[in-house]
């Protein structure tokens, strides 16, 4: 039997729950929610096959608009580039997300741009919303663990997104959850664009 609007609707608005839910708990320290994230974002989104997105089986997702915070990576840019990311030092230095901190960046885009915008370059690696969000679920634990890493994958958990610390011992370390980081920027991004046009 078909899912009714109602149903619909209701799925739509558990799964806002549900990121809300993960960003405050995200935002308190808890890193992992970011896996929970990427698999809201992909249910409300992310078409492949006969598995449907619910803002497609909505008819929402077509003509809607969605908030970027992104921007294009300098031209000759030689070094790790992550728009969605700031660095914050204090207690050593971590990954924070953009958030609104640079209201000069945002503008409303068509779902396949943002899709499909890079969020992430470093040489030839290039990783746009949609592969990195994916890429979480799928093999880090959104919705199962694999047993082997893809190369974009280590590239961005394992190797700090190409930013090392010193630490005290005076060795590098590659800054952690720069792919977490990421897609909780994502989700402030989905948030603000649903707010934007009512759907709660």
């Amino acid at each position: 039997m078909p899912r009714t609007i109602e149903d619909l609707r209701k799925a739509v608005s558990e799964q806002r729950r549900a990121i809300r839910a993960s960003c405050t708990s995200f935002d308190s320290g808890e890193k992992w929610e970011a896996r929970r994230l990427a698999t809201a974002i992909i249910n409300l989104f992310h078409d492949k096959g006969r598995t449907q997105s619910l803002l497609n089986q909505l008819g929402l997702k077509e003509d809607m608009l969605l908030l970027s915070t992104s921007q294009p990576n300098p031209p000759g840019n030689l070094i790790a580039w992550s728009p969605l990311l700031v660095m914050q030092w204090g207690a050593g230095v971590h990954y924070q997300p953009l958030l609104g901190q640079m209201p000069s960046r945002a503008r409303f885009i068509q779902f396949d741009e943002w899709w499909n915008e890079s969020v992430y370059e470093d040489g030839e690696l290039k990783l746009t919303r949609s592969v990195l969000l994916r890429t979480i679920r799928d093999q880090d634990g959104g919705s199962h663990y694999d047993p082997d890493l893809s190369d974009e994958a280590y590239k961005l958990m394992k190797g700090g997104a190409g930013w090392y610390f010193q630490g005290e011992n005076g060795a590098e370390y590659p800054m952690e959850d720069a792919e977490l980081t990421t897609a909780r920027q994502i989700a402030y991004e989905v948030e603000m664009s649903l707010d934007r046009i009512g759907l709660v």
